[in-house]
């Protein structure tokens, strides 16, 4: 402790002593703070108490702390007492001097400095912070990027699927759009969390909600590994009756009881000032134990499915001797079965349990892409790719240049006689009958014939939903 100058001047009593009060405290156990050990912060140092009217004269005080870490995210902090007989360390009035081997020189302003005659008692220490944000730009803008982009593309995703029959009705189908569904959630949860991290009530909600959406969309992939399993693999032998029904009740349930029982234990787990997610015992048995036992089931399921695949591709290219066909069309099916099992969500517990920062900016960059940017390849993989969602972006397409065409076609005015020229058509409709048998028949008369029949032909053909 290194005291100013100004701690060995004299008050107006000259025959004042100024005493100074020193101890340290090898343990926190008196100065425990529950919220910011579960936001990651450590105490790094011996905690030293300082008493004594010679520091109420000092307005700031210069500190010297050997750390037990690395001193780069090391903060000289005071212990500061609140209403609810509890406190927190704050970092808030403390500048950072000077670092050399791991001796961090510091220097604090004391608190409630206005009546020099009262004894002062004041705690201090070096507070760490394990999980620093890391500074990666790129990552941040591609995640923000394609957020809204996988946003805008879930929500054309969704209602393609819903306006195709086949594809609503269909198992896969079904899935895929509970995916969407939830996946979608995540995304505009996710977006609104990031901003109401100074409302702790809504942070605390919003936290809730992503950690609900989180494990619904990890346990629709596990059912989609189930469903091509037994479809893909196991093809004789299974029974799927009532499997989109059951594997929807248990999707959408059993998330639902993780999240109250986690809140149950402590609503303070949802809430801290640096972000709003699940924090302490509630993330690591609730979300962490979860999505690892998923992540490690899909990549069990991809892995077997890859290797059947491979067989059947082995045995159908020496019968067709067409390999390059053969292994294009494997990584095709690769990125679309990765895609759907959420096996890039590994990349973000490579980012956040590596040490190195060059390597754990690189893995949350590609963390970033496969997982914000998942909406857009979605919509690529099982969108783009599909005949049905193209027969109805067709039907959409043909739609627009139908009424275009007619509204481009109509003359000015020509709008104001529409009434008298279907009156006209009304008393010539007998005449028009009378003529049926007669070969020559007005153009303008049968063109709109034309344009039903082919209509028809489109929609028995399946070009056009019927529905649209």
């Amino acid at each position: 402790l290194i005291l100013p100058p100004s701690s060995n001047e004299c008050t107006q009593n000259t025959t004042s002593i100024h005493r100074l009060t020193f101890y340290t405290f090898l343990q926190n156990s008196l100065f425990q703070s529950p919220e910011q050990e579960n936001e990651g912060f450590k105490l790094g140092s011996m905690i030293i108490s300082v008493g004594g009217n010679a520091v109420r004269l000092a307005e700031k005080l210069q500190f010297s702390f050997q750390v037990i870490k690395d001193a780069k995210n090391a903060n000289l902090a005071q212990w500061i007492n609140d209403s609810n007989q509890t406190g927190k360390w704050s970092t808030e009035e403390s500048e950072k001097l000077s670092t050399q081997n791991n001796i961090v020189i510091t220097e604090v302003k004391v608190r409630n400095n206005a009546d020099k005659t009262k004894f002062y008692q004041g705690n201090f220490a070096m507070l760490l912070d394990l999980n620093p944000g890391m500074t990666c730009p790129a990552a941040d803008v591609v995640t923000f990027i394609g957020t809204v982009l996988s946003i805008i593309s879930l929500l054309f995703f969704l209602v393609t699927y819903l306006c195709s029959k086949p594809l609503r009705k269909s198992e896969h189908g079904t899935i895929l759009i509970n995916i969407s569904c939830a996946l979608l959630c995540l995304y505009i949860v996710f977006l609104m969390a990031a901003y109401l991290k100074s409302v702790p009530a809504l942070c605390g909600i919003s936290a809730a909600l992503v950690h609900y959406f989180m494990l619904v969309y990890f346990m629709w992939t596990a059912s989609e590994a189930v469903f091509l399993f037994f479809k893909l693999v196991k093809v004789f032998g299974n029974n799927m009756n009532y499997f989109t029904l059951k594997v929807a009740l248990i999707s959408w349930l059993v998330p639902l009881g993780i999240v109250i029982i986690s809140a149950g234990a402590g609503y303070r787990y949802y809430y801290n000032s640096n972000y709003c997610r699940a924090s302490g015992l509630p993330f690591y048995l609730g979300f962490i134990s979860p999505f690892l036992a998923i992540y490690v089931f899909d990549w069990i399921v991809f892995i077997v499915i890859m290797v059947s695949l491979c067989k059947q591709s082995s045995r159908s290219a020496n019968v067709t001797a067409d390999n390059g066909y053969t292994f294009r069309n494997n990584v095709i099916i690769a990125a679309g079965l990765a895609l759907v099992l959420g096996l890039g969500w590994g990349f973000g517990l490579a980012a956040s349990s590596h040490n190195i920062n060059a390597l754990a900016c690189t893995f949350q960059f590609l963390f970033s892409v496969f997982v914000s940017c998942q909406g857009l390849l979605l919509l690529f993989f099982h969108g783009v790719r599909n005949k049905n969602a193209k027969k109805v972006w067709g039907s959409w397409i043909g739609s627009y240049r139908r009424s275009y065409t007619i509204t481009m076609s109509m003359k000015p005015g020509e709008g104001d006689a529409v009434h008298s020229r279907s009156d006209q058509t009304a008393a010539n409709s007998q005449h028009t009958s009378s003529q049926e048998n007669q070969p020559s028949v007005d153009s303008s008369c049968e063109e709109p014939s034309k344009a039903a029949t082919t209509e028809e032909k489109l929609i028995d053909e399946g070009s056009f939903d019927a529905s649209t």
